[in-house]
């Protein structure tokens, strides 16, 4: 499940790309290519941050099995 805080990151950072694409786009065809773009670097940014925050959750969770690997005895 997402956290509150990825989830209006994301937002922010959508909201701040499409505003500087209105202030800064001439045509329409630049602005649809440049939307797409700003989608991806906001999905991305968004997968990143749910990632990290699966990481800390796992490192916090000292599963003891994950912590040591022990090698098959060869005889």
């Amino acid at each position: 499940m997402w956290d509150i805080r990825d989830v209006i990151g994301s937002v922010l950072l959508f909201v701040n790309g499409l505003w500087e694409l209105f202030r800064s786009c001439s045509g329409g065809l630049e602005f649809e290519e440049r939307l797409h773009r700003l989608w991806q670097r906001v999905g991305a940014q968004h997968c990143a941050w749910s990632l990290e925050r699966l990481d800390r959750r796992l490192m916090q969770a000292d599963d003891a099995s994950l912590v040591s690997v022990s090698s098959p005895v060869v005889r």
